[in-house]
């Protein structure tokens, strides 16, 4: 595109290897990344935006406009409700740009402590940790075409499992909760839980036979404390924090089933605590939590058999240890928090570790870092997750540097990373990563980005589709960015701006320098500019015949 549109119409047959399910898969696009630590940072103190404080959240999950993290606590013992959402159509760095809702007492139920969120394409479910009180779980949701700041949309209900919860993986129905403890005492961290409680998405909020449970004690004696989990299309994994005692269930069988689950004891990889798990399309990556070693896993390779896995020992990176880590579809980053020290005690830091996908996952060379402590006059420490809205990650803010692990003091400063290579301009995919973050989840699918004069504008179609032969198509007409597959129109999100002209390249089946690549071919593809009508659309799919497969 040489000079400035307002109208856009991208399309693109494929032939596709996979369903469009958990992975960051690119069909046609102008669009490339570069690592964060050339890319521009910006932070901004969110945390007097409510009343009381918006301080102290665990995890973050974009809803396809907005940002929204999920409340944990302000200090220790001063738990909280207070939903902070950011509207990423508007200046991030702009007070009038968030809102806040203070959940507490939904229902009648303390609706307070929660650790991470995950969005199913209508809901935003936030994981139930815990209060002053108890460890609970309270099933918070909130349905997002109700406005947010108002009592109407919110539910909440007694999954009646007192145990706590450590993030969620979604499997495009189902919410499986990672287990922490089950002591009745908040305080007590000496009983850790195995018991996964999965959540159907399509039931009523109050309906008990939406829940089951199972314990991954049965499994191994060690099973339990798992603080994050992810989705490869098939598998649920968890990410050990207690043991390297790794678990996996394939959703395809009995939950129930003990058969339907694998243990992989990872102590010979190396793996020390974990916080968080990510997919790149291939590995299963556990982000280590106070240490260097990260741990993967070959989703080509069995999961109970040693070859599957490797680890690279990253400590020589120092300061490290992550919680959770985001993929842009090359760069996998992992969020800074504490570094342990040899006496027993840790030190917060902001030292991000950076590894390229297409480099040789053992060659140093293959890593790096980047420092982000002092951005836009802010300290920019002390993160847990985050989100990722296709081109920015927003860290969750947590807590402030202190003395002690019994100081906690929680912060509201946002941190947010731009990943992408200036003049990028669109981005066909075929999927994208539902869980992106490592903490939280959200429904993947086909997804069109576009960057406009007036920002990042997206539409996501929160399905999954088969793999096989299937026409994309993405329309723009200066109000509405709208989503077709094989013809149908699946997603429609309003828009605005101009399309900026742009010297990059236009890349099918993978971006400019080779990340998310498609698992499969692109057979033909068109740019134009105009916005092609639904009719019009569907007249390019119905000329399917006399397209050729690939030989």
């Amino acid at each position: 595109m040489n000079g400035p549109m307002n109208k856009l119409t991208v399309t693109a047959w494929i032939e596709a290897d996979h369903p469009s399910s958990e992975r960051m898969e690119t069909a046609l696009a102008q669009w490339d990344v570069r690592p964060i630590g050339k890319t521009a940072a910006s932070a901004f103190d969110a945390g007097a935006i409510g009343n009381p404080k918006t301080q102290g959240y665990y995890g973050a999950v974009f809803d396809g406009r907005r940002i929204l993290f999920a409340p944990m606590q302000h200090a220790i013992d001063q738990y909280h409700a207070h939903v902070l959402a950011y509207d990423t159509w508007k200046d991030f760095q702009a007070p009038s740009s968030y809102m806040t809702y203070d959940a507490a007492s939904t229902n009648g139920l303390d609706t307070r402590g929660y650790y991470g969120a995950a969005f199913d394409g209508h809901h935003v479910h936030f994981v139930p940790r815990k209060t002053e009180q108890a460890r609970h779980s309270h099933l918070l949701r909130w349905d997002t075409t109700t406005p947010f700041d108002q009592p109407e949309g919110w539910q909440a209900s007694d999954g009646k499992i007192d145990n706590c919860r450590q993030g969620a993986a979604f499997d495009g129905r189902y919410l499986y909760y990672a287990p922490g403890y089950d002591d009745e005492d908040p305080h007590s961290e000496k009983k850790p839980s195995g018991r996964v409680l999965r959540q159907d998405t399509e039931a009523a909020s109050a309906d008990p036979a939406g829940l089951a449970v199972f314990d991954m004690g049965l499994l191994h004696p060690q099973a339990n404390c798992y603080d994050g989990a992810c989705f490869d299309g098939r598998y649920i994994y968890f990410a050990p924090l207690a043991h390297p005692i790794t678990v996996r269930y394939d959703t395809r069988e009995d939950f129930t089933d003990p058969m339907a689950w694998e243990v992989f004891d990872a102590t010979k990889t190396g793996m020390g605590i974990c916080v968080g798990a990510l997919f790149d399309g291939t590995y299963i990556y556990y982000a280590p939590y106070g240490q260097g070693r990260v741990v993967r896993y070959d989703t080509r390779g069995g999961f109970a058999e040693p070859r599957s896995w490797s680890s690279f020992d990253a400590s020589a990176f120092r300061p490290c240890g992550y919680d959770g880590a985001f993929f842009d579809g090359r760069y996998l980053s992992f969020i800074p928090f504490i570094e342990s020290d040899p006496d027993g005690g840790y030190q917060l830091h902001s030292r991000f570790l950076i590894y390229d996908t297409l480099g040789d996952f053992h060659d140093e060379s293959s890593w790096q870092t980047c420092e982000h402590s002092q951005v836009d006059d802010l300290d920019t420490l002390g993160y847990n997750g985050g989100a990722f809205d296709g081109r920015y990650f927003y860290c969750a803010p947590w807590r402030e540097k202190t003395a002690s692990a019994e100081k906690h003091i929680a912060h509201g400063r946002i941190l947010r990373l731009d990943t992408a290579v200036p003049g990028s301009t669109f981005n066909l995919q075929w999927s994208t990563l539902g869980h992106n973050g490592g903490l939280c989840a959200a429904v993947p699918g086909p997804t069109f980005l576009l960057q406009t004069t007036s920002g990042l504008r997206s539409v996501q179609a929160h399905r999954i589709f088969a793999a096989g032969r299937h026409h994309l198509a993405a329309t723009y007409d200066a109000e509405f960015l709208r989503l077709y597959v094989d013809g149908e129109e699946i997603a429609k999100q309003a828009a605005d701006g101009a399309i900026a002209p742009s010297t990059l390249p236009v890349t099918e089946g993978a971006l400019a320098s080779g990340g998310a690549r498609l698992g499969g071919k692109v057979l033909h593809w068109e740019i134009l500019p105009e916005a092609l009508s639904a009719d019009a659309i569907r007249e390019l799919f119905e000329k399917s015949p006399s397209i050729p497969l690939p030989q």
